[in-house]
């Protein structure tokens, strides 16, 4: 069974649109894995998979990511690295944002630090 997270609250996907560099990226590509948090991702359309302790030729998928959802927010936000690849499953176009671009947005505005928290702990 895949865990399909929610979309993402209206303020973030307009953060990701006015700050976002807009990519496209081919089926098998890998966007992101082991942690990493020098990027963070928008889905605008495509289909990306998380995959736990990703091996090529045993890979256990554990959630579906839609568009209108984020990648990499969870790490950016902790500073936790987890053992977590995500792979483009369907030619996707992904907004890419800095992580500093997040947490400013969070520093400056406490109201939209609470409704980003309380999505990421939703997810």
């Amino acid at each position: 069974m895949l865990w399909i997270y929610p979309k993402d609250i209206v303020e973030l996907r307009e953060l990701y649109q006015r700050y976002g560099t807009l990519k496209h990226y081919k089926k098998g590509t890998i966007i992101k894995s082991r942690g990493e948090s020098q990027r963070l991702f928008y889905l605008v359309n495509g289909l990306c998979m998380y995959y736990a302790n990703y091996v090529e030729n045993n890979p256990m998928s554990f959630s579906l990511v839609l568009p209108e959802r984020t990648m990499g927010d969870i790490t950016c936000i902790t500073k936790q690295h987890v053992n977590v690849t995500t792979i483009v499953i369907r030619d996707a176009d992904i907004l890419v944002v800095p992580p500093d671009i997040l947490l400013d947005a969070m520093r400056q505005d406490a109201e939209l630090a609470i409704k980003i928290c309380r999505h990421v702990v939703a997810k």
